[in-house]
């Protein structure tokens, strides 16, 4: 039994459209093509044989196409990778409806991986082994194709984010959009740890001033 079935026990508000596993390196992923009357989406579901823990991303079929051709891309850029590259090396970001999604191509002692979440969304993060990049695009790509006709719904293209570079930290800015309007999205990675804020556009101006006002006070 796979974990979407698993989760379907005492679930009445989706079924299961499709069932598909991808073995890479010492994980498996199940991918499954479940629908509600929200319409329909994937459900990636993460296990390790070094970890019970169960980590979870649901995608529109739209994210779904869009995470296909990140996992493509970067599969390109792992072969242009060089050793002295820093922690974050490539970053995708893709959206479904209102939700934006992020693809980091990220080195650690074990080697590259993409490290896959829900922008402002505090959850364990996907992490996809960077040999295993094709594998599991082709078969998103796969899925979609005989599952999401009819279910594409559109995207809206957000500006690209800004990326700053700070000792062994990673900062991105991200402009995010949610049912309240657009928003900012400050994001530190150090190592594997992320942490976020999310600025309202009505306070940019607002937070910005603060800033320069906090660096004068800063000692010389």
């Amino acid at each position: 039994m796979s974990p979407a079935e698993k989760d379907n026990k005492g679930d009445d508000y989706s079924r299961e459209i499709a069932v598909a596993k991808v073995f890479i390196e010492s994980k498996r992923y199940f991918v499954d093509v479940k629908e509600n009357d929200k319409g329909r989406f994937v459900k990636i579901t993460q296990v390790s044989e070094f970890d019970k823990d169960r980590i979870h991303l649901v995608l529109p079929m739209s994210a779904a196409q869009e995470l296909a051709n990140v996992l493509k891309k970067m599969g390109e850029k792992v072969k242009s990778a060089s050793d002295d590259n820093a922690h974050s090396l490539y970053r995708g970001e893709f959206c479904g409806g209102y939700r934006q999604y992020f693809a980091d191509l990220r080195r650690s002692k074990g080697g590259l991986y993409a490290a896959i979440g829900q922008v402002r969304v505090d959850r364990p993060l996907l992490r996809i082994p960077a040999s295993g990049f094709n594998q599991l695009s082709d078969k998103l790509q796969s899925l979609v194709n005989e599952h999401g006709a009819g279910f594409m719904e559109p995207t809206e293209k957000l500006p690209e984010s800004i990326k700053v570079f700070g000792g062994h930290n990673s900062y991105y800015l991200d402009c995010c959009r949610s049912e309240r309007g657009f928003y900012v999205k400050l994001s530190e990675i150090r190592g594997a740890n992320r942490s976020s804020v999310g600025i309202p556009r009505d306070m940019i101006d607002e937070m910005v001033d603060a800033l320069q006002k906090m660096k004068l006070r800063i000692p010389q």
